[in-house]
């Protein structure tokens, strides 16, 4: 999933959609399959982007350098006052409402809005709250809330 670059680890996302609980991504299908597909985000213990694989640039249109270091709230805003890692665990509130199909509200660079559900893992062991955040669009569902409120 990583490979050391020099001193520097660097990120193979891709390998990170490859599981039974999404579908690869296909970058030439991201549009044309109405968004069924995964994006991949590393983020860091305080939600801040530190890396993302090609199909988020189709998704949210930014290109990938500029979403580095943006705050994940940028593209998922029920995520703006959520601690992503809580006592150096992944917030077992979000892992829940992920786990249960929760549809959360995504927003694209040109205000384009969409739901997707969210599935987010550790993404390593080191211990400093690195974590992978899969997007996966949906249609929405007839019961869904788009607001939530948060237990901290």
């Amino acid at each position: 999933m990583s490979r050391k670059a020099g001193s520097e680890m660097t990120l193979d996302l891709t390998a990170l959609v490859a599981s039974d609980a999404v579908e690869p991504v296909r970058h030439d299908l991201m549009v044309d399959r109405g968004r069924r597909d995964a994006v991949a985000l590393a983020l860091d213990s305080r939600g801040f982007i530190s890396d993302s694989d090609a199909a988020c640039e189709a998704l949210f249109k930014y290109c990938r350098g500029e979403m580095l270091g943006r705050h994940i709230s940028e593209l998922l805003p029920q995520l703006q006052a959520m601690d992503m890692v809580l006592d150096g665990q992944p917030n077992a509130h979000l892992r829940l409402l992920s786990r249960i199909g929760h549809q959360f509200q995504a927003v694209a660079r040109d205000g384009e809005q969409f739901y997707s559900e969210l599935f987010l893992n550790v993404l390593d062991a080191s211990g400093g709250g690195r974590l992978s955040l899969l997007v996966r669009p949906v249609e929405r569902k007839a019961d869904s809330a788009m607001h939530l409120a948060w237990a901290h």
